[in-house]
């Protein structure tokens, strides 16, 4: 007995209700792996480790001592000290963080030092002088941070290789880690920045109950088409530092914050326990 006509057309009806709910199904789940979602950026952990303050050592020409907090004092001209530009020392910072970053869903570790900052509106003339806060970012291995272990009562540098870092950026949040956030965004965008290395260096020493140190970012002008030349950041006032660290056997003066005789001059000191929050030191 063959099927009425009405008992086909509900067959047919049927199937075609079967087939469009598959379509359907497929077509939502197609539409879900394409649609315009904000992809999760990487986490940035709170601080695991922290340096809020350190005593910036200097020895001027009348063979003095000279300190400031958290700053390595200018101390060429006495009474610019402390004055706009000058006011940035030879290197400072107002916060040193470590924290854990996620990336492509491997963790690891990211430096973030705040420092003080500024620039003329006429630089041409140095007047009216803008103070800003400014960070620098360098993301690292996980395990690069135990070379501080290595720390003794003789001069140890510690390089830290960065895979990516990020440095003079303006800083308007209290912490800077959105700003690390977005100029991550940008070097992840731009192979270009993605190619340059950047090398973050202590110089150590221990001495006593406290910790002698200098700081000095490198960037490898080779990779950027620049061979033979490199970009130096030690977080403080370019224009007045060769002067005070002048020294022509090792290329720039900023290269002698690296170097073991400049404990004799400039450094900062930290109390163990201090610098311990941050790095972790065995003795």
């Amino acid at each position: 007995m063959y099927p009425s006509n009405r008992q086909f057309h509900a067959g047919a009806f049927v199937t075609k209700m079967f087939w469009a709910a598959i379509l359907f199904t497929t077509l939502a789940g197609s539409q879900e792996n394409y649609d315009r979602t904000d992809k999760p950026f990487a986490a940035i952990s709170k601080p695991i480790g922290e340096l809020h303050i350190a005593t910036g050592w200097a020895l001027n020409q009348s063979q003095q001592w000279v300190s400031r907090k958290n700053r390595i004092p200018c101390t060429r001209s006495p009474e610019l000290i402390d004055a706009e530009s000058w006011g940035q020392g030879i290197s400072n910072f107002s916060n040193m963080t470590l924290r854990t970053i996620t990336l492509n869903d491997s963790e690891y570790d990211i430096l973030i030092i705040l420092y003080k900052s500024g620039y003329y509106r006429y630089p041409t003339i140095h007047q009216n002088w803008l103070p800003d806060r400014k960070e620098a970012f360098f993301v690292i291995e996980k395990n690069d941070i135990n070379k501080f272990r290595s720390v003794s009562a003789t001069p140890a540098l510690i390089d830290l290789t960065a895979l990516y870092a990020g440095e003079d950026i303006v800083v308007t949040s209290a912490d800077g880690v959105q700003e690390a956030k977005k100029y991550l965004n940008k070097i992840l965008a731009d192979t270009l920045l993605q190619s340059m290395k950047h090398t973050i260096s202590f110089n150590t020493l221990i001495c006593k109950n406290s910790i002698r140190f200098t700081i000095l970012s490198q960037i490898d002008a080779n990779e950027m088409d620049m061979p033979g030349s490199g970009f130096y950041n030690s977080f403080g006032d370019l224009e007045s530092i060769p002067g005070e660290l002048e020294n022509k056997d090792i290329g720039s003066p900023l290269m002698a914050l690296l170097q073991p005789e400049i404990f004799h001059s400039h450094y900062f000191e930290a109390s163990i326990v201090d610098f311990n929050a941050l790095f972790p030191i065995v003795l």
